[in-house]
This record gives structure tokens, sequence and C-alpha cells, in this order.
């Protein structure tokens, strides 16, 4: 069981390594991933077990093949870690009437994104292990010292924002922190290329609060119309 003899190969090690890649598959379906973000996000942590069993099973030499491809992952994993490390504050908290938080951050200076970016966001004052992905809703010509997001009001973490955190009075359209408010910001991750900008026509569907990231691409627009700035490469 736990080596095959003639190929000199660990069989036990493969076996906790596919169990936790079966896992980490099944967790990373769509329904899954949808409704329990953070049981998707926690499972996949398990990476490490999966790399180190996975090592185990195939040997050294079939192992070093691939110890380019782990080390660049590596890097990418530390280099992420450090930058989560940095705190922001938020500037300001809105509460629309359609069930959505708008939260304004102030921007590292060392952040560049565009229209088309999405960021992992981290609320201290709710969770110190919960990370976040939402699409930036501003664009950066809208000031170089803050950005904006649109967070829709359905499952714990953004009830514990709106609840916990502010004062969530259902008369008041605009909530403001009761306290400074903190939080961490990793990314911008998306498109590198502005490709709102490389056609001549347009055409943006959405629904829900998938209108946020055409909200920034309209504002992207509006503020380069106005400025005089090129809308074409």
């Amino acid at each position: 069981m736990f080596q095959w003899v003639d190929l000199s190969v660990s069989h036990f090690p493969g076996v906790i390594s596919l169990a936790v890649g079966l896992l980490m598959w099944m967790t990373s379906l769509h329904p899954v991933r949808k409704k329990k973000f953070e049981l998707f996000f926690y499972t996949h942590q398990l990476y490490v077990i999966f790399i180190v069993f996975l090592a185990l099973h195939v040997g050294h030499f079939l192992f070093c093949v691939s110890a380019g491809g782990i080390f660049l992952f590596i890097l990418d994993r530390f280099l992420r870690f450090c930058q989560s490390r940095k705190t922001v504050d938020i500037i300001s908290i809105k509460c629309l009437s359609c069930g959505t938080v708008e939260l304004v951050l102030s921007k590292p200076a060392n952040l560049q994104y565009n229209a088309l970016s999405f960021i992992f966001l981290q609320v201290r004052e709710l969770s110190w292990l919960q990370w976040h992905p939402f699409s930036v809703s501003s664009s950066p010509l809208d000031g170089k010292y803050h950005l904006s997001v649109l967070i829709k009001v359905i499952g714990e973490w953004t009830k514990k924002l709106r609840g916990n955190i502010l004062n969530s009075s259902e008369a008041d359209l605009y909530l403001w922190p009761q306290t400074k408010i903190t939080a961490s910001v990793e990314g911008p991750y998306g498109h590198e290329l502005p490709y709102h900008l490389m056609y001549e026509n347009l055409i943006l569907v959405a629904g829900g609060i998938g209108i946020s990231p055409f909200l920034a691409i309209l504002s992207d627009i509006l503020h380069r119309t106005r400025e005089g700035k090129p809308c074409l490469p």
C-alpha cells in the first residue's frame, strides 16, 4: 500500500493527494462556490497538502519537472501575502436602496488598475480570514487616491458588513461607519488591456450586481470624452 515495488512509487501519498484534489474540485463547482464561498476558499488552501503528497507519490525526478512552476506559484503567493498585510481606510460607505453597499477605499500609491479590474477585499472588523472578490466600480480617472466597489448584500459576510459595521436603519439612504474601519486589498486582477477602448462600438449587457464593472467602463469613457483623451488606441 505504501510502495509499488516495481516502480518505486509510493501509493499511499498518492491516495491522499487524489482525495485532497477531488475535495478541491468538488468545492470549486459553481453551486458550492456561489453559496458557500468561504468553504470553497478555505478548502483550496489544502493545495499545500496536495503538492507535498504528490511529490512523495511521483518521486523526485517527475516532481523536478514541475518544480519551476511550483516555485513561481509559491513566489506569487508570497508576494500576494506581503501585499495583503497593508491596510487601507474605508473613506465612506453608502447604502443604496437596492440592497447594495458602495465602499470608497483609499487607494495605495502603488496600486494601478483599470476599469476591468477586480480586487480581493478583507474587512478586519468583520473577519481576519475572509477575503472576497469584487469588481471595481470606479474608473482610474475618477481620482488618484481612491477607488470604489459595489457589494450586493446577499451572504453572511455582506450582511455583517451592513448590519454590524453600519448603522443599519432602513430609513437612512446613506450609512456611515460608526468607527474607523480598516480593510486590506489584494490585487488588482483581471484584464491588463482596456478592451473597452479597442472598439468603436460597444454593447454592454448586465443584470443585478453585474452592472458594477460596466459603471467603471462608462465612467472611464465619459472622463476620456470630457478631457479630450482618445477612446481608441
